[in-house]
């Protein structure tokens, strides 16, 4: 594969995890490198050891929530959820480190 490609995975429910581990295994199986990148979840999970064991794969893991973004309060999701303003702006090599060149992820 000459080009990169990005899956997002969001809403409410189950099965986010699963699917897009599925496709890491896949892309990972071929020889492909992956950033998998997770949001709102901090506990440690068997998934995550397993994924230590790829070399190709980074794991980016964000701020843990106690609460689901659809039971938050305005408040409460202006405080604690990430904003473009807050997130790539402080962290311009993030997305370098991730993508050496833009649209690609080798």
């Amino acid at each position: 594969m000459d080009t990169g490609l990005i899956h997002i995975y969001c809403g409410d429910g189950k099965g986010k995890t699963t699917a897009s581990l599925g496709l890491v295994l896949r892309c990972a199986g071929r020889g492909g490198k992956v950033l998998f990148a997770q949001f709102l979840k901090g506990r440690p999970t068997g998934e995550l050891e397993a994924l230590k064991a790829l070399t190709q794969v980074t794991v980016l893991r964000g701020k843990a929530m106690t609460k689901f973004t659809f039971q938050m309060t305005a408040d409460e999701k202006k405080r604690d959820l990430p904003s473009p303003d807050n997130t790539v702006a402080k962290n311009p090599g993030l997305l370098r480190k991730a993508s050496p060149r833009p649209g690609r992820l080798r």
